[in-house]
């Protein structure tokens, strides 16, 4: 194999590299800012490239990991084109991908032990890079006579030794990268509640039904909604709710919980999908008999997740919820078999995954969009508290 053959080679895996690391960024905005958005690599619990962008493990200081991958290719690139002529070429790509290979496996180890969950395109990088790895390693053992001694630091400065005349296109390529990923990406919203407040309009907890029920106390319309603390879009679509309810005269929401943890949901079976999902609806509910019950979901939504039994006690403390009294509630027959409920009664409608919801009985699934949400209302009867907010949503 000659060095034009291998150099061609390298060439087009950080292309491939490079289009795949562009394809994941659209997935990690979609996934954060599209609830209505399943990726075409989501396949099972395991094979998941939503429940990957969504953990706190795609990101770095407010830039997604995808960013940072698209930048490294574009290095690399820039670099396999500005310097293909350098003593030290083969073995400076070797080190630069010996680094993206170590941060792969990083990144691998990760998504099996934290996440329990793998993502194929991820894997498609880590591919490029261990096989670039792979091919630097040959060609610098091959070419061993052609190419200066092997040394680390030498390595490591001939790849970042930029002539002058080159540094301003490497400063915009960063800059073309980092900053509008982070613009996007690093000022996420975060959901903020009120401890003292229930934040959504009439809401309450029914103690003996064991259910969150807010809205109008004069409703023709029913929203029952079926959610979880972990799902993303569950978050998002209840600010929708949230914002129906604020709106309209005569909905009622009824709020029960459908974690897709197997440990209080039939539906999974033996599979693992959202391991805290069920503590998280044991603790709202604990924390609706202490009256805190919509207090509780907003919280556990802004730190889905964060839904580990001592993260939970910490949460009762925001609540001023005694955090023994919140471990005996939570381990209650009562709390336990009502959630479990909750569950039958959304499997007997017709919900198989999170939101899902009925409007006077009739099942929709998915987070909706607030005026798909409106025109499902108004069809039913909705009434609008504002003919002029009518008209600026249904633009």
């Amino acid at each position: 194999m000659s060095k034009r053959t291998v150099y061609i080679l390298l060439f087009v895996l950080a292309v491939i590299g490079l289009g795949v690391s562009i394809h994941l960024l659209q997935i990690d905005y979609n996934v954060k800012f599209n609830p209505n958005y399943v990726p075409e690599c989501d396949f099972n619990s395991k094979i998941s490239c939503s429940k990957v962008a969504d953990s706190e493990y795609s990101s770095l200081m407010g830039i997604p990991v995808a960013s940072l991958g698209i930048l490294g290719y574009l290095l690399v690139l820039f670099f396999m084109l500005t310097s293909k002529r350098s003593k030290r070429f083969f073995s400076s790509m070797l080190f630069v991908y010996f680094v993206f290979s170590i941060v792969s496996i990083y990144f691998f180890i990760i998504a099996k032990l934290k996440i329990d969950a793998i993502c194929v395109f991820c894997i498609a990088t880590y591919i490029v890079n261990w096989l670039s790895f792979i091919l630097l390693l040959f060609s610098v053992f091959k070419f061993k006579h052609d190419e200066e001694k092997f040394c680390i630091k030498e390595n490591i400065k001939t790849f970042f030794d930029i002539p002058i005349s080159l540094m301003p296109i490497y400063i915009v390529l960063v800059f073309l990268v980092v900053i509008p990923s982070y613009s996007v990406f690093g000022k996420e919203k975060k959901s903020s509640i009120s401890i003292e407040d229930s934040v959504y309009p009439g809401g309450y907890f029914d103690k003996e039904k064991m259910i969150g029920i807010a809205g109008s106390k004069d409703f023709k319309i029913t929203v029952v909604l079926y959610s979880d603390y972990e799902c993303p879009y569950c978050a998002k679509f209840e600010e929708t709710i949230k914002r129906v309810l604020n709106n309209f005269n005569n909905v009622k929401l009824i709020r029960k919980e459908f974690p897709l943890d197997n440990k209080c949901n039939v539906l999974l079976g033996n599979r693992k999908f959202h391991r805290h999902a069920c503590n998280g609806a044991f603790f709202a509910k604990c924390a609706g008999l202490k009256g805190k019950f919509w207090q509780a979901a907003d919280l556990l939504h802004a730190n889905r997740r964060k839904l580990d039994l001592d993260n939970l006690m910490k949460y009762a403390d925001k609540l001023k919820i005694n955090q023994k009294e919140m471990k005996e509630c939570i381990k209650s027959e009562k709390v336990i078999e009502s959630v479990k409920a909750d569950v039958k009664e959304g499997i007997k409608v017709g919900v198989r995954g999170t939101p899902g919801f009925t409007v006077n009985g009739k099942l929709y699934t998915g987070a909706k969009p607030y005026k798909a949400l409106l025109e499902i209302l108004i069809k039913e009867g909705g009434v609008l508290k504002d003919t002029k907010f009518k008209k600026n949503n249904e633009k």
